[in-house]
């Protein structure tokens, strides 16, 4: 990032979380690698007016419209246009993308129940589900739908494969998880981290898959158990929010969606989408040999008393869902 604006993603980006903002300005933490940085390129006088106005407001130009933030600083929608595809990326939308994950990446909780306090008016339970919705269009559209079947295709051809996640993110490592071992596929979530992680890595080497699951700014072990990975040979994936992640920036495969939320918290809708995604891959594609194994968890599910199924039992469901919900139940006392 170069005068508190986000670089394109770097090969070798080693960033986790940038500094908070000071005076509402974002500190610049240009890498000495970035590619194309601000003082290389030829900008004009009113592009530079552009940058300085995001450097100094990085919250409204998260969120404006293209239009919104030219008028702000007193040039043609183009011109912010323009400078997006300058920095090298495809457009206003995506450069934006980079501002607002730059923006959300420097608040605390309380800061982020504030920055999205005009997403609270009116029904929050309503514009709660909105905004997941909101986040599962734009995971539809983020989502490189081949880069999940590769992603699907080294899980099913590795030794074993070690999913790291912290946090709220540890969730959906163990629901991933627990999906891939029914299906007997060797998948492991590592969420303790420390000692527990180094153990869990210290195997690793080229048969193996690493993934790891982290947005807004990046865990320091969930960074460095894929880095690690990559130097052993090991396939990596990474599940984030950005490309400017410098997450994605270890991985083979980086598989990206959004977590916005209207309160404090990361949202894991968008993560556990992508997660199911290559769950439902792995299944649609499974030789017999997983099909066999997913029978015998079934089984397994039975005899140890996790489910049952009685005999006959899909005749009486059947019959219990066509029977009247009125049937059994006592009519109210008319009042005439």
């Amino acid at each position: 990032m170069a005068n508190g604006i986000p670089d394109r993603p770097a090969a070798n980006a080693e960033s986790t979380r940038p500094p908070l903002r000071d005076n509402g300005a974002m500190v610049a933490t240009a890498e000495a690698s970035a590619v194309d940085s601000l003082e290389t390129l030829k900008l004009s006088r009113k592009q530079r007016a552009a940058i300085a106005y995001i450097e100094h407001n990085p919250k409204f130009a998260a969120f404006a419209t293209a239009t919104d933030l030219a008028a702000r600083v007193g040039v043609h929608p183009s011109t912010i246009v323009r400078l997006a595809q300058l920095l090298g990326y495809a457009g206003f939308p995506e450069f934006q993308e980079a501002i607002r994950h730059q923006y959300l990446n420097s608040l605390d909780a309380l800061a982020l129940m504030e920055a999205h306090a005009g997403d609270q008016t009116g029904d929050v339970v309503l514009g709660s589900i909105d905004q997941e919705i909101r986040n599962l269009t734009a995971t539809r559209a983020l989502l490189d739908r081949d880069d999940v079947r590769r992603a699907a295709r080294a899980i099913e051809r590795a030794r074993s494969v070690l999913v790291v996640g912290s946090g709220s993110h540890a969730g959906v490592a163990l629901i991933f998880a627990h999906l891939c071992r029914f299906m007997g596929f060797p998948v492991d979530a590592e969420i303790r981290g420390n000692v527990s992680l180094a153990a869990r890595l210290s195997s690793i080497d080229e048969r193996d898959v690493v993934l790891g699951t982290s947005a807004w700014w990046v865990v320091p072990e969930t960074l460095a158990a894929l880095q690690f990975a990559r130097e052993r040979g090991a396939t990596t994936i990474a599940i984030v929010d950005n490309q400017a992640s410098a997450l994605a920036a270890v991985a083979d495969h980086a598989l990206v969606t959004r977590t916005e939320s209207i309160s404090f918290f990361q949202s894991m809708i968008g993560p556990l989408a992508v997660f199911n995604a290559i769950i439902a891959e792995l299944a649609a594609e499974a030789a017999p040999e997983t099909r066999d194994r997913m029978r015998t968890s079934g089984a397994l599910f039975e005899r140890l008393g996790i489910v049952s199924f009685p005999e006959g039992a899909e005749v009486g469901q059947t019959r219990s869902l066509l029977r009247s919900p009125a049937r059994g139940k006592r009519r109210p006392k008319s009042t005439s």
